[in-house]
């Protein structure tokens, strides 16, 4: 399958949301043709483009009528001071960064302007800086791959583009350009230097003329100050590795021609480490005479490149999408619950369904994921139909086997539908393993959308070399899956994992493992041949579904020299006709307590029970208070217990 390109991705997006596209040709920022600055973008010319050259290409937009601030800075501190800038004066509005630490923002304008630029200036390690606000003949590029990156532009604010109407962008004036112009250039470092139209490096030492450099030596001088080669050292280590102090000092006696003020900003330098040898400074430093006097002696451009490298290091931004909204944009997001399995799954949530070993809890989490997928109502519930990814801690013999069971019930071609397992079990735990996994599915989203729906099939399978046990280490594993699937895709994450060996009520493994998630599943298989039910736990924002029950049907998936291959599916089933047994002991009598003081809070009837010495500690108590739910005896609503539902009414009422 050919892979789509950003042009087929987000121009149809833009073009319908009225933004002027222009195509971006293939690693590069620019259009690649003549007139395009006149270009009226539309349908048919969308597809002209995607049919030739293009069809690789990225998208940018005209800015004669959505102009953009681009903040053409390499210094963080400087580029923050500006994007707050045109926050607090212009308006929130849509961010992307290229290659950081700079940015561009987006605006729309009713008057349009020709581009409004600052001047240029350049630091101490050669970093050029500047403002320009792009308008009327230019363009900027909105979605490609950034061609000295490798990278794919980011989209930096809450939405991008392609996700926001043109009236949501501020609008800009040309005077608030030039104010924003003149701000940058008032808050300009002092050590910055103005770059003259006619030079674009640093200031020259014209006491020696550039022939007679040139003449003295193979390589000429660099154009740097002392000054500036002082401060280049300040984000060099001395302790470096010696093959490169030694290419310190060679470049500062090619730069100085060996006399006593090179030498002293050397040995200065190098006495800041633990390294430093006194005694041996001089005589290595006229050592480098033999290197000036060859025809490629290191020259002081080899200090400004490292020294280049380890400020980017250091002041690179961190990538955090972390930020803080007022109350009435909170308010603003109120609405439905927005449902991938009606009453069961909610859009991007991580969740959980477990049980005991064979108790189907995996056959019933594939069933959820094949109709997902297929986007066919799941057993009578609704199903928002998005792409699947299943990590599959078990081989594939038996995956493949369930997968033909499903398909030849259902009758569905699993062919025509956009679902993907794992080749092998993932390490959460770990962080690069976990990455891992983000890039194989990020790979497979250059072909489909994002994934709806991803499960982890099993937990302990998957969990990596950390201790489950331990609510450090499950911390780690589900910041790693929570970050980097659930709130990176927007995915509905669902793990599969077994009881505990002790409590069967609960999942098996650290506390802070239930306290993480939105939504959670208990599987208990019956005695009565292949029933299981499903149970909700936990559902964090939105009521509980009433248990449904499952009944499995043997399936014939092929077979080998007479010998049947057979898996299992499961629908849904009215729930199995039980005799029913009277309580006795404390199931009877916390029963029968109920019965007369409900409605009564969960901790009130605890802490009555104990103090009365119906039961010996809390774990008899909810032991009791478990068994008697699960015979639906008794229900509960936001802790209060009743014998009927006392805030939806007796069970039956309120059966949607």
């Amino acid at each position: 399958m050919t892979k789509a390109s950003f042009l087929a991705t987000y121009g149809p997006p833009l073009l319908q949301a009225g933004y002027p596209i222009i195509p971006i040709k293939p690693n590069t920022k620019y259009p690649g043709f003549d007139g395009w600055q006149k270009t009226v973008a539309n349908e048919n010319l969308l597809q002209g483009w995607l049919s030739n050259g293009f069809i690789r290409g990225g998208v940018g937009v005209l800015t004669r009528e959505i102009p953009a601030v681009d903040l053409d800075v390499q210094d963080p501190e400087i580029v923050d001071k500006l994007i707050e800038w045109c926050k607090s004066k212009i308006g929130r509005t849509v961010q992307r960064v290229g290659k950081p630490p700079k940015q561009l923002l987006v605006y729309r304008t009713d008057e349009p302007f020709s581009k409004i630029a600052s001047k240029k200036y350049v630091d101490f390690l050669g970093l050029e800086h500047k403002v320009e606000i792009l308008g009327d003949g230019q363009q900027f590029v909105a979605f490609a791959t950034h061609p000295d990156t490798g990278k794919p532009y980011e989209w930096v604010s809450e939405h991008n583009l392609a996700e926001t109407a043109i009236s949501d962008l501020p609008t800009i004036s040309a005077d608030q350009a030039q104010e924003l112009v003149d701000y940058f250039e008032t808050i300009i470092p002092d050590d910055w230097e103005l770059v003259d139209n006619a030079r674009t490096s640093l200031k020259v030492d014209k006491s020696i003329p550039a022939a007679e450099r040139i003449l003295a030596h193979a390589k000429p001088k660099a154009d740097v100050t002392y000054t500036q080669l002082e401060r280049s050292l300040t984000y060099l280590d001395p302790d470096m590795r010696m093959h490169d102090w030694v290419r310190i000092g060679m470049a500062l006696y090619h730069q100085c021609d060996g006399d006593d003020a090179g030498f002293a900003l050397w040995d200065s330098w190098s006495s800041e480490g633990v390294k430093y040898e006194p005694n041996t400074m001089r005589g290595r430093w006229r050592s480098f005479d033999a290197d000036l006097r060859g025809t490629n002696p290191v020259t002081a451009a080899t200090i400004l490149q490292l020294a280049k490298r380890e400020y980017q290091k250091r002041t690179r931004p961190k990538q955090t999408k972390f930020h803080l909204i007022h109350a009435h944009e909170v308010l603003a997001k109120l609405g439905p619950i927005n449902w991938r399995i009606k009453d069961f799954l909610e859009e991007d949530t991580t969740g959980l369904i477990f049980g005991d070993p064979g108790s189907f809890k995996s056959f019933i989490a594939l069933d959820m994921a094949f109709h997902v997928a297929a986007g066919k109502d799941w057993h009578g519930h609704a199903v928002k139909q998005g792409p699947v990814i299943y990590i599959a801690g078990e081989g594939h013999g038996g995956l493949a086997r369930r997968f033909a069971a499903w398909e030849r019930h259902h009758g569905v071609q699993l062919a025509d539908l956009p679902i993907y397992a794992s080749a092998q079990a993932a390490q959460f735990y770990d962080a690069e393993s976990a990455a891992d996994v983000v890039e194989a599915v990020q790979a497979i989203t250059r072909k489909a959308p994002e994934p709806a729906l991803i499960v982890i099939d099993t937990l302990a399978r998957n969990f990596g070399g950390g201790d489950e046990n331990s609510n450090t280490d499950m911390g780690v594993f589900l910041n790693h899956v929570d970050g980097l699937l659930r709130a990176r895709f927007g995915a509905t994450v669902m793990i599969v994992h077994h009881t505990g060996h002790s409590h069967k009520e609960r999942a098996r493994g650290a506390t802070a493992l239930k306290g993480g998630m939105d939504f959670e599943y208990r599987v208990d298989k019956t005695e009565m041949g292949m029933t299981a039910c499903l149970s909700c736990t936990k559902m964090k924002d939105a009521k509980e579904p009433a248990a449904t029950w499952f009944e499995g049907r043997e399936i014939i998936v092929g077979g080998f020299d007479d010998d049947e291959m057979t898996s299992l599916v499961f629908d849904a089933c009215a729930a199995p006709v039980v005799e029913e047994k009277p309580l006795k002991g404390k199931q009877a009598a916390l029963y029968d307590l109920i019965a007369q003081e409900a409605p009564i809070d969960r901790d009130t009837l605890r802490n009555l029970v104990l103090a009365e010495g119906d039961f010996e500690n809390a774990d008899q108590f909810k032991r009791s208070l478990q068994e008697l739910k699960k015979k639906e005896l008794v229900v509960e609503n936001d802790g209060w217990l009743n014998t009927v539902d006392g805030f939806f009414g007796p069970e039956g009422e309120n059966d949607d």
